[in-house]
């Protein structure tokens, strides 16, 4: 029976002062989490706040449901399913790298053990969930609302996540890297967690952990 309240009670919770406060406490031990680049990070999260506030605020404003799919974190029944994508996709993108790079096991799991818990627990881990209940989520939610048919909403919902990509690295590379990306990300959310954007989730969580390993 506690169990059922304490699940009722988090299920209630919004995700968008969830994540807003986590943010928050992130900031605040950014010097210890961030021992390298603190300020850097600083930025970035600041940045995050400010974008999960407005999405949530958008959201609820708009909407008038303050529990809407896109901040409800009840989805934390389905982490299982976060679980085994990321870790399908990592053993695939360790698979790619090691073809790519060649006989390299030692340089690929140094890269990636040397990224820091910081990293991982921000822009691994929160950056990704909030990136997919926003993108592939709460944008296309809108845009399929608004009549417009499934493959556009692919395309539509790709490009203004690849934009958004460049406009914080500002590299026209990212572009050709995050529309695909976002297509990816829209087909296994689509598939395999529709309701709950775990499954996509977790390969955007690999994704960006296996990629900060080689730039951190």
């Amino acid at each position: 029976m506690a169990g059922r309240k304490l699940t009722g009670t988090l299920s209630r919770i919004s995700l968008g002062v969830v994540l807003v406060l986590i943010y928050g406490w992130i900031y605040l031990n950014a010097s210890s989490l961030f021992p390298s680049n603190t300020e850097m990070w600083k930025d970035a999260i600041q940045f995050y706040i400010i974008f999960t506030a407005f999405i949530f605020a958008w959201d609820t404003t708009v909407s008038r449901k303050t529990e809407s799919p896109l901040f409800e974190v009840s989805f934390v029944r389905a982490f299982p399913k976060f679980l085994l994508f990321a870790g399908i996709s990592l053993a695939i993108l360790f698979l790619f790298s090691l073809v790519y790079i060649g006989n390299a096991l030692p340089f690929i799991s140094s890269a990636i053990s040397n990224i820091g818990f910081g990293v991982i627990l921000f822009h691994c881990f929160f950056v990704a969930i909030l990136e997919e209940k926003v993108f592939r989520n709460w944008l296309s939610r809108q845009l399929y609302s608004g009549g417009i048919k499934k493959i556009q909403v692919y395309i539509i919902q790709a490009l203004i996540f690849a934009f958004f990509h460049y406009v914080l690295g500002k590299e026209l590379l990212t572009i050709a890297i995050y529309i695909p990306l976002g297509l990816l990300f829209m087909y296994v959310r689509e598939k395999y967690s529709p309701k709950t954007d775990m499954a996509n989730s977790g390969v955007h969580f690999a994704w960006n952990l296996f990629i900060l390993g080689f730039l951190v």
